[in-house]
């Protein structure tokens, strides 16, 4: 009987085990789909996200060259209209003035009125009526011999030669907008600064990595969120680089340096703030920070500051869809 229990009690052993493994086995499949459901949607979001970004990111650059157009527009259209004002002072030609003077220095003898009518229509550019037929005769009383000819049109003034020369010329402030935009465009393409080259022969020197690095190795969960986009800077860039001791050069500080300073912070106290381990983003932008962590990613130096490892994740895909951009339009970020 013993024997019959063990054997019994070892069968239904058996079939424990075996419930326990299908079991096991059946929610081990659970998890793993359950794992591979959210890694699948981790991914599509983040790439809808990256896609959001790139849009955002192309609508702004639209939206910015915009903004440029329309500002160089106006600034054109404003130039253009004070000349037009300055040209009807200088031409103001006033009927009344004008017959009052020559009644004063000479006698307006007939029909002076058809005088006063023709410089009237002269003054509101208005055409003369093809049936008027009139004869002005000049007599001058002190020299009645002098007979100078038939009259002649006669050259314009010295500065309507200029405005005239002007007119000629594209590059002329006294040009329409139109010519002027035309010319301005053609002439930005291929000017550079100083400064630009110096940055483009420093970015040379360095060698490029294999790869981008795309997060620091270590992450900590911060949801802290930089400064809105419109918050001005305590300090103008002017004023931090006049901040900055010997021969210390402004373009030779890292961007983080530089807006940690912008922010009202001296060069020894932006640095010791980047030496210590806490967040610094906060004191940031979000085109800065997204355009500093593209470098640092872009570079691998993620690494080599505290800072990046609190940086939320949702800046980081801005800055990867930055990177996106830049490779698409073969531009290559600043050291």
């Amino acid at each position: 009987q013993s024997r019959q229990d063990a054997l019994k009690a070892q069968d239904q052993l058996h079939a424990v085990k075996l419930s326990y493994e299908f079991d096991r086995a059946h929610w081990e499949s659970e998890r793993q789909q359950s794992a591979d459901a959210a890694t699948y949607t981790a991914e599509r979001y983040q790439d809808d996200v990256k896609e959001l970004v790139h849009e955002h990111n192309a609508n702004k650059r639209g939206l910015q060259e915009e903004v440029s157009k329309l500002r160089q527009e106006l600034e054109d259209s404003q130039a253009y209209q004070r000349i037009l004002d300055r040209r009807a002072r200088e031409s103001h030609c006033d009927v009344t003035d004008l017959m009052n003077f020559l009644g004063n220095h000479a006698t307006l003898a007939c029909n002076w009125v058809r005088l006063r009518d023709l410089l009237q229509h002269y003054q509101d550019r208005t055409p003369v009526p093809q049936s008027w037929q009139t004869v002005i005769a000049t007599t001058a009383s002190d020299d009645p011999l002098y007979q100078p000819g038939a009259f002649t049109s006669l050259d314009p003034p010295d500065n309507q030669d200029d405005e005239s020369k002007h007119e000629d010329n594209p590059d002329s402030p006294s040009d329409p907008p139109s010519k002027r935009r035309s010319s301005r465009r053609r002439s930005s393409g291929s000017s550079s600064t100083p400064s630009d080259s110096k940055r483009a022969s420093k970015r040379s020197s360095h060698k490029v990595p294999v790869a981008p690095q795309l997060r620091p190795l270590e992450r900590v969960e911060d949801s802290s969120s930089c400064l809105p986009e419109r918050t001005s800077p305590v300090w103008s860039v002017d004023k931090a680089r006049g901040s900055l001791p010997g021969p210390i050069v402004w373009d030779d500080l890292r961007l983080d340096v530089q807006r940690l300073m912008c922010s009202g912070v001296f060069l020894k106290g932006a640095v010791s703030w980047l030496q210590e381990d806490r967040p610094v983003h906060t004191r940031f932008c979000q085109d800065d920070l997204v355009e500093m962590s593209s470098r640092m990613m872009f570079w691998n130096k993620l690494n080599e500051s505290h800072w990046p490892k609190y940086v939320s994740e949702r800046y980081y895909l801005a800055a990867e869809a930055l990177l996106d951009d830049m490779e698409e339009q073969k531009v290559q970020p600043l050291f």
